[in-house]
């Protein structure tokens, strides 16, 4: 008997279902919706005006042709350019002296390499390196200009500095 009740109430419900299609139906149909007026339309069929069309004439319209909103450019990149990198701040007095060593010269024809301490560190330099001088605020550098037997020359802080190697015996 259960199976016969919820065959009996299927049923309802698309007969239900039915009547309601039914029902929109008629309403679309009979119930008068808004056209659009074409061109060449005929005569004797006259159409409803749209809502947007009733918004225009009723002083709502688009700005005239001066008007700036028309000279917006759309196509500009979304989001802002990034900003100018910071410009370096100019550093108030003069470079701190050079303090490197000269411990020893290899000298050969177009090809000449010193060796020298800056600092704590050894380094083998050729003409046209930069050997690197902490300073108060920023790191001064000091380009390799010539490597002669027994002395360096340097270009450093806008100067000609040269360095030799200390004698056999001499403290440096």
């Amino acid at each position: 008997m259960h199976i016969r009740k919820v065959k009996f109430w299927l049923w309802v419900g698309s007969c239900g279902m039915m009547i309601c299609t039914a029902g929109v139906a008629a309403l679309g149909y009979g119930l008068p919706y808004p056209q659009k007026k074409t061109p060449g339309a005929e005569p004797g069929m006259a159409a409803a005006q749209s809502p947007r069309a009733q918004t225009a004439q009723s002083g709502d319209t688009l700005p005239p042709a001066k008007d700036p909103v028309w000279r917006t450019p759309l196509r500009k990149p979304l989001a802002d350019p990034p900003p100018p990198p910071p410009t370096p701040r100019a550093v108030a007095g003069k470079a701190p002296p050079l303090r490197v060593r000269l411990l020893g010269t290899i000298i050969e024809p177009g090809w000449s390499m010193a060796l020298v301490a800056a600092g704590t560190k050894q380094q083998w330099i050729a003409v046209g390196d930069t050997v690197s001088q902490p300073g108060p605020r920023k790191v001064y550098q000091a380009e390799v200009l010539a490597i002669d037997p027994h002395r360096i020359t340097f270009q450093y802080d806008g100067k000609k500095v040269i360095f030799s190697m200390p004698k056999s015996g001499e403290k440096s």
